[in-house]
C-alpha cells in the first residue's frame, strides 16, 4: 500500500475494524473454550445452550461438523446418547441436528413435580377433629382374626357345614357368589333369582339361584351372608 493511500484511510474506522476484528477472535476462543471444557449438565436449558454453542463454532467455521459431533455426543447425558448417534447418521447438515436434539432433550431431563401442600390443600385432607368429650365413655374392644391365609392377604380360611373352604375378598363387589355343591348335605334351599351378575370384565355369568342367612366362621368371627 502507498503512503497516499494510506493517507486517506481514516483512523477511527481502522480502529474500529481492528477491535471488531479482535473482539470476534475473543469471544470465538471463548466459545470454544467452554464449549472443550468439561460439562455436567443440571438442566435442558444448560445443555440445550452447549449445543448451541458447538452449532456457533460450525457457523464461524472455527470448527468443523465432523468434530464437534463427538463432543456432543460424549458429553451428552446418557439417556440421549443413543438418540444422538442415531441422529448424527441421519441428518444432513448440523442444524437439522441441532433441532431434533432440541425436540427430544426434555427426555434426560425429567420436571420434577412439586408436591408442596398448600393451605388449602392441607385443610380438605381430613376432617377436623371433634371436640374432647368430658366424661367416662363406655365402650369395648373386639379384636378378629379372620384372615388365616399367610400367602396371600386378599383369601380367607373359612369354615362352613364343617368343612373349611378358601374365600376371596372383593370389597368392591356387590353381590357374593358361592358354588353350589357347598350347600349340598345342609337345609338351605335355593330360590330363583333375576338378578343379572357381571364379571368385572363385564362378562354376564349365570347364577342357579340365591339364597340367605348362611353362617361361616372365619378364625373366631362369625359372618353371616346371602349369596
Amino acid at each position: 500500500m502507498s503512503f497516499e493511500r494510506a493517507s486517506e484511510l481514516d483512523l477511527a474506522e481502522v480502529t474500529k475494524s481492528l477491535k471488531s476484528r479482535f473482539y470476534s477472535s475473543q469471544k470465538t476462543l471463548a466459545t470454544l473454550d467452554e464449549f472443550d471444557k468439561p460439562q455436567q449438565f443440571g438442566n435442558l436449558d444448560a445443555f440445550i445452550d452447549f449445543c448451541r454453542k458447538g452449532n456457533s463454532l460450525i457457523e464461524q467455521q472455527t470448527m468443523e461438523c465432523k468434530a464437534v459431533s463427538p463432543i456432543v455426543l460424549k458429553k451428552a447425558p446418557s439417556a440421549l446418547k443413543s438418540i444422538l448417534y442415531d441422529f448424527v447418521s441421519q441428518c444432513q447438515d448440523w442444524s437439522e441436528f441441532l433441532r431434533r436434539t432440541e425436540e427430544v432433550a426434555w427426555i434426560a431431563f425429567p420436571i420434577k413435580s412439586n408436591t408442596t401442600n398448600t393451605e388449602e390443600t392441607l385443610d380438605n385432607r381430613a376432617l377436623k377433629a371433634a371436640p374432647a368429650k368430658k366424661g367416662n365413655i363406655p365402650y369395648t374392644i373386639e379384636n378378629y382374626k379372620i384372615n388365616t391365609c399367610s400367602t396371600n392377604p386378599c383369601y380367607i380360611n373359612l369354615e362352613f357345614n364343617r368343612k373349611r373352604y378358601r374365600a376371596l375378598i372383593d370389597t368392591g363387589a356387590d353381590v357374593s357368589l358361592i358354588p353350589t355343591r357347598v350347600l349340598e348335605g345342609t337345609n338351605i334351599r335355593l330360590t330363583r333369582s333375576s338378578t343379572i351378575i357381571r364379571a368385572a370384565s363385564g362378562t354376564p355369568l349365570e347364577i342357579t339361584g340365591g339364597c340367605i342367612n348362611i353362617n361361616f366362621k372365619a378364625g373366631e368371627a362369625s359372618i353371616t351372608f346371602s349369596p
